[in-house]
């Protein structure tokens, strides 16, 4: 069977989706749930079913788009074993809707990008605290819940960047999704991080894709660590 890993937030624009979709490449034989209802990772994989140029015929990404409450629990398990891992990603809901709940009862791993400002980390917990208990105690893969940091400086130390979401009751990471500006571009029309690196005719951008993709396996090691704990 697969494993289910899912983007959960309180809010839009933490890199959910790019997350997402930077993981579902590195991990491989992968399928994305796409539950956010503006469909960003669903519009690029059409637009890349239609771009046939530069691309790997290696890298193979499935990306489904589902509605409210159209992703049923058969479905997901259909996926788990056609796929090694399907990776949710849920829209920003406030107030942890039935898409959030989903994906906190039915993951093996949540993870949980966000900032490194108070009012972020506060937010965060005052959302989603009220249903993590109840959803670990209903989640019979006894799946793990981690918070990643995001938006982070280039410059700033992982270790430092970690420590401060240590203590808040949840697991951490032990690495950062850096602010790097080549995470807003590279997917344009249907690339994934790789393949943007290898086409790139600015060296400048390959040097950034290269250091995203470091980025990148950092976290995926990290998130194996978790997966192999269960």
């Amino acid at each position: 069977m697969g494993k289910v890993i899912s983007m959960v937030g309180t809010k839009g624009g933490v890199n959910k989706s790019t997350l997402a979709l930077c993981l579902a490449e590195v991990f491989g034989n992968a399928c994305i749930v796409d539950l956010d209802p503006q469909g960003c990772l669903w519009s690029w994989y059409n637009i890349r079913l239609n771009e046939k140029e530069n691309k790997d015929p290696n890298v193979e990404i499935m990306v489904e788009f589902y509605g409210l409450e159209d992703l049923t629990v058969e479905r997901l398990d259909e996926l788990t074993e056609q796929y090694d891992y399907v990776f949710i990603d849920c829209p920003g809901e406030s107030e942890a809707g039935v898409k959030t709940r989903t994906a906190l009862v039915f993951s093996d791993l949540v993870i949980i990008p966000v900032q490194e400002s108070e009012f972020d980390i506060n937010s965060l917990l005052d959302n989603l605290a009220p249903i993590l208990e109840d959803a670990q105690e209903a989640n019979e893969k006894n799946g793990s819940i981690v918070f990643l940091p995001v938006f982070v400086h280039v410059m700033s130390s992982v270790e430092k960047t970690v420590s401060k979401f240590q203590g808040l009751g949840i697991d951490v990471l032990n690495a950062v999704f850096r602010e790097r500006k080549v995470f807003k571009r590279f997917s344009e029309k249907g690339k994934t991080m790789s393949e943007y690196a290898a086409t790139t005719k600015s060296s400048n951008n390959r040097i950034q894709a290269w250091a995203a993709q470091k980025d990148i396996q950092l976290i995926t090691e990290q998130v194996k660590s978790y997966l192999k704990e269960r």
